[in-house]
């Protein structure tokens, strides 16, 4: 994220002077402030969403794979083999 630039901008009492000369007080300020950390943490909050909702898909995904079990005898594999006992 750029920063902007805060040339020509100056405090003039308890207000923000822009360089186009208009005063912003700290109410104003504190409000875009509180606007801006709640966008941040609602894309924040989103990601973590997204994240976890790909894990959960990709770990159901897995849990329903099949298992194949197969018995043999093992003796009679050795022997089809050329395997000495």
């Amino acid at each position: 994220m750029k920063h902007p630039d805060w040339s020509g901008w100056r405090v003039a009492g308890h207000e923000l002077v822009t360089p186009g000369r208009q005063r912003v007080n700290a109410r104003v300020l504190e409000h875009l402030i509180a606007m801006h950390y709640t966008r941040l943490h609602f894309e924040r909050v989103g990601l973590a969403a997204q994240a976890r909702a790909a894990k959960e898909k990709r770990s159901a995904g897995r849990g329903r794979q099949f298992v194949r079990v197969v018995v043999i005898d093992l003796a009679r594999w050795r022997q089809e083999r050329g395997y000495s006992a």
